[in-house]
């Protein structure tokens, strides 16, 4: 089985970085639940974090390894995340740092933001991401899902959808990534 996952939320903390950023820089205090949509934050937010090294720092969301000892027992995973290509060399150091051994560096994909076309390029089967939009969008082409509420409220605003299954913990994942086996099996 093809599987994907998502990097930022789903194996690291982008968002508490983020809203920690967001409010140095607007003498905000944001806080998770306020973000519906990662529209929330305005895009020089994200370029300016992006280019000041943010991503170097992130930290482990704690179940992450766990989680991808798991799905590479199952089969084999590809992390897609939205990335310029510029930061591939600072992503491939943190994955290194945290992930050892736990993920391919040939198995990781930069996108500008086109998720389906590398599903699609790669054959995924299955995407696990915390973004409702690109669950949706992957599962209207065929492919299923699991929308992962790592504690981003956009989790919040989610449709049912024959082909999204919505997890609200690892357990909760690995069982629906078991049932998904089964109907390639």
């Amino acid at each position: 089985m093809r599987i994907g996952i998502d990097l930022d939320d789903v194996i690291s903390d982008l968002l508490s970085e983020l809203i920690d950023f967001y409010n140095k820089k607007y003498d905000d205090v944001a806080v998770r639940e306020d973000i519906f949509t990662w529209d929330f934050f305005p895009k020089e937010i994200h370029e300016n974090f992006a280019s000041s090294g943010g991503y170097k720092n992130l930290k482990l969301i704690p179940e992450a390894k766990e989680l991808l000892a798991f799905l590479n027992s199952i089969g084999e995973v590809s992390i897609i995340t939205i990335r310029n290509e510029e930061y591939r060399e600072e992503t491939v150091k943190w994955l290194e740092e945290n992930l050892h051994g736990l993920y391919k560096k040939e198995n990781l994909y930069l996108t500008s933001g086109n998720k389906i076309e590398v599903c699609k390029k790669i054959g995924i089967q299955l995407l696990i991401d915390d973004s409702l939009r690109f669950t949706k969008q992957v599962a209207d082409k065929g492919i299923y899902a699991i929308l992962f509420d790592n504690r981003t409220p956009m989790f919040r605003n989610a449709e049912e959808h024959p082909k999204v299954y919505k997890a609200k913990s690892i357990e909760e994942v690995k069982k629906y990534v078991l049932m998904i086996k089964d109907i390639f099996d």
